[in-house]
């Protein structure tokens, strides 16, 4: 069956990312014939229209800092990376065994984090960056590397980051917010509608596409619930 998601700690742009994910899912399967198709395009109609409101929306809202800062961390996660790749080559077998260890750890949240969208490369890239300094073996590797100074400038590029994204949102109009909301809201209701009509149809009709289908949705609500997970932690820890 399908597992529970949150939808209300989703914020707007994750909501838009989550039923993407949720549609592409369904690409390659006969969906009239699996008796999905009148769902599936309700929330196809419901993305499209969430995606309306986010143009107008980010039109008028997204400045040139939260752009700037986002290429700014952009550009420092991606020369981290491959100064490691490169310190992988090195002859000296103690920093490419150190290069491997901070290499892998980037891997559990992805190489290409950079390309995710803003909400969930924070979450990614905040939670990096603790494991760069409360993991010991992390630390170490990282001095060994001489890049102490480099996941420094990370760091407050991130910062730098949240700080111009919080004042994006924060100036946003009420009314736009309020548009989005809805949007928002309509997908929930058509996403929610259509886990409810496959698991019926699973039940009823028990088939192994069903399963995989509800397999492959689970992957991407665990894979959020971890994200939302991760930021409500950070939260707590800031108001410490």
């Amino acid at each position: 069956m399908i597992e529970n998601m949150s939808f209300h700690a989703l914020h707007r742009d994750e909501y838009f990312t989550f039923g993407k994910r949720v549609k592409e899912i369904f690409t390659g399967y006969e969906l009239e014939t699996l008796n999905l198709k009148q769902p599936y395009d309700r929330v196809v109609a419901a993305l499209t229209n969430l995606d309306e409101a986010m143009i107008k929306n980010s039109t008028a809202a997204l400045t040139t800092e939260v752009v700037n800062k986002d290429i700014r961390r952009d550009d420092g996660f991606i020369a981290l990376r491959n100064y490691l790749r490169a310190c992988v080559k090195r002859l000296k077998p103690e920093w490419q065994n150190a290069a491997r260890l901070v290499l892998n750890e980037i891997r559990v949240y992805g190489v290409n984090l950079h390309k995710e969208s803003y909400s969930a490369e924070s979450a990614r890239l905040n939670n990096l960056l603790s494991d760069f300094e409360n993991k010991p073996e992390l630390k170490a590797a990282i001095t060994l590397l001489l890049l102490t100074e480099w996941v420094a400038e990370l760091k407050q590029a991130q910062a730098e980051f949240e700080t111009a994204e919080k004042a994006r949102i924060d100036a946003k109009a009420s009314t736009s917010e309020i548009k989005t909301d809805d949007a928002c809201l309509e997908l929930r209701k058509t996403l929610e509608f259509l886990f409810q009509f496959l698991e019926l149809n699973y039940q009823m009709t028990p088939s192994e596409e069903y399963k995989q289908i509800m397999r492959k949705i689970n992957e991407v609500i665990a894979e959020f619930m971890s994200a939302i997970k991760a930021r409500k932690t950070r939260n707590e820890k800031e108001e410490e």
